[in-house]
Formats: C-alpha cells, structure tokens, sequence
C-alpha cells in the first residue's frame, strides 16, 4: 500500500467528524481518478472498440464522422447508447467491466461505507467497481 501525503489528517478528520453528535457524515464521491487507478478502459477506449465490433449495429451512428477525433468518436457512441434500453447498456458496459478486478481499494472504501463514515456516494463514473466490490461484502 502506498501512503499518500496527508492520509494520515484525513483519517483524523474523517474520525473526529464522525465522533461529533449531530455532524452528518461525510460524502463519498468517485471521479475519473478512481476508474483509471484500476486500469478500467476510458470511455474513449470503450467507444472505439463498440463502433468497430461489427456484431452491434453502429454503422449508422459512424456515418459522415471521422473517427480519428476523439470528439466525434464519443459523439457518435453517446447517440448510440442513448438509444439503448438501460438493459442493453448494462449489457454493454459489463462486457468491459467484468474483465477488471475490483482493486483492493474500493474494498477499503467498502470498510469505511461500513463503518458509517459515508451515507451518500456520489460518483461520475460508468463502471461497476464499487457496485462489485458492495455486493461482495454482502
């Protein structure tokens, strides 16, 4: 494990905040960080590799854009899934997110969610990791 400058105060912040009656507990939110430390494809790895799976009708979505820009990529793949039902983007998604172990990380973060350190999490990200590593701890 690596110890991030300032672990430490944040742990004795987050304990005092929670020893404190009536101080709501702190939020839990997840960003882009999270899902590039354990190594989850970015949604522009996603995107590219959806458009060209010839088995999934994107054709029509690839249409007149150039796909060497990024940009245009996502463009194309965000119309794409928002025309999916939430079931076939679940389906989707899970193709790529099955493949990524839950990182020891958010089974720490699962510890603190226990322990009531956090009641609401927020999060921007589109996989399933922290979902994963909930369900695992029951």
């Amino acid at each position: 494990m690596i110890i991030t400058e300032g672990i430490v105060q944040l742990a004795q912040d987050m304990a005092e905040r929670r020893a404190e009656p009536g101080r709501s507990p702190l939020i839990l939110f997840l960003g882009e960080g999270c899902a590039r430390a354990a190594h989850v494809p970015s949604t522009v790895e996603i995107a590219r590799k959806v458009l060209r799976d010839d088995s999934l009708p994107t054709a029509e979505y690839v249409q007149g854009r150039d796909r060497r820009y990024n940009e245009q990529v996502l463009d194309a793949f965000y119309e794409y899934v928002g025309d999916l039902s939430r079931r076939e983007r679940h389906w989707l998604f899970q193709r790529f997110y099955a493949q990524v172990p839950v990182p020891l990380f958010y089974q720490d973060l699962v510890r603190l969610i226990e322990a009531g350190h956090f009641v609401h999490i927020l999060t921007t990200n589109i996989d399933t990791l922290l979902e994963q590593a909930l369900n695992g701890a029951g």
